[in-house]
């Protein structure tokens, strides 16, 4: 990951006081720290934290879309090289296409080319 990308935000909530990830929750239920009812209550909150996510998830890509398009044009330049002479094209191409297939809800973030930085 380049310096300058943000990483996905990761859904936390507390319980007695610590920070617990959604990936605990399950074995806290099964280890009976918390009743079906919690988790239940839990698992809603995360579908609505989800949901708010989604819009930072979308307006993110389309971010990184729209930073991209100017690769495409035959004369586009990025750090003094020409993008259609180089590899830097397919590659542009490629992180694009894996933009727009990218889940918004359940997968991490395409990463970008290496020599990309935004």
């Amino acid at each position: 990951m380049n310096d300058l990308e943000i990483e996905k935000s990761v859904y936390r909530f507390y319980h007695n006081d610590e920070i617990k990830t959604l990936d605990e929750l399950p074995k806290m239920r099964s280890d009976g720290l918390i009743t079906q009812e919690e988790y239940d209550h839990r698992m809603a909150m995360y579908q609505s934290w989800l949901d708010s996510e989604e819009y930072n998830e979308r307006t993110w890509r389309n971010t990184e879309l729209q930073k991209t398009d100017y690769m495409l044009i035959a004369d586009a330049t990025y750090g003094g090289s020409v993008v259609a002479d180089t590899n830097m094209l397919q590659e542009v191409i490629d992180y694009r296409d894996r933009l727009r297939k990218y889940n918004l809800r359940d997968e991490t973030r395409p990463t970008r080319p290496e020599w990309y930085t935004g």
